[in-house]
This record gives structure tokens, C-alpha cells and sequence, in this order.
């Protein structure tokens, strides 16, 4: 439920940006072309969600996730609202992948454009 005094369009905001982070950071942390990746990567997905919950959750509950709010709304049939629950995570994970495959995935061999033999020769010095 969406706490008093919080507007419809501030608690989509809100689920839509904790369920971004949460999405960005297992596109980030899972993505097997990466080799920068250190520590642990269940560790970085928990902070990533108790991030969400500390942000979240006194205002949204911090759902970052439609079958963790169907669950309940429909055992107490409260369907008020229900779909900030829906569109907000929705659109916040499309929008975490659709931002990291294409503006800020960290560009790797595979994905750089071929370049002509004669550009990455190396030249010998000229000996005079």
C-alpha cells in the first residue's frame, strides 16, 4: 500500500527507480563478457535490494517486483492502486536492460568495429 501523502506518480517513480537499480546491477554483475568483476556478486545483488527496501519501502513497501505484490493484494483483495506495482517494476527492468546493453555496458573486443590491417600494423622505426 502506498503510504499517506505520497502521490500516484511519486510512487511509480519510486518502484520504477529501486526495481531499476536492482535489474542494473544482475545485468552488470552477470554479463560474462565482463572481466572486472570482483567480490562477492550475491552481496551486490542483497545491497541492491536493501537499498530498494531502505529507499522504498516506508513509502511503496518496495515491491520491486509484480508476483511479490499480487500475492498479497490478492489474499486481502486490495486491488487499489495495484498497478504501480505492475507498470513501475515493469518498466523500470526494460529500462535497466534497454540502459545497460546499449549507452553504458563497458564496450569489450567483441563490440569493437573491425578496423583495417593497415591502422593496426605496427610500424617499425625509421633508421636513419
Amino acid at each position: 500500500m502506498i503510504t499517506e501523502g505520497i502521490s500516484l506518480s511519486q510512487a511509480f517513480i519510486i518502484e520504477f527507480l529501486i526495481t531499476f537499480i536492482l535489474c542494473y546491477t544482475v545485468h552488470a554483475i552477470c554479463d560474462k563478457r565482463r572481466d572486472d568483476i570482483g567480490g562477492s556478486k550475491a552481496l551486490a545483488v542483497g545491497l541492491a535490494v536493501t537499498i530498494g527496501c531502505l529507499f522504498g519501502g516506508p513509502y511503496t513497501g518496495a515491491s520491486m517486483n509484480p508476483a511479490r505484490s499480487f500475492g498479497p493484494a490478492s489474499v486481502m483483495n486490495i486491488w487499489k492502486n495495484h498497478w504501480i506495482y505492475w507498470i513501475g517494476p515493469i518498466a523500470g527492468s526494460v529500462v535497466a536492460g534497454l540502459m545497460y546493453t546499449r549507452v553504458l555496458r563497458k564496450p569489450t573486443s567483441d563490440s569493437m568495429p573491425n578496423t583495417p590491417q593497415s591502422s593496426t600494423r605496427r610500424v617499425p622505426p625509421n633508421h636513419v
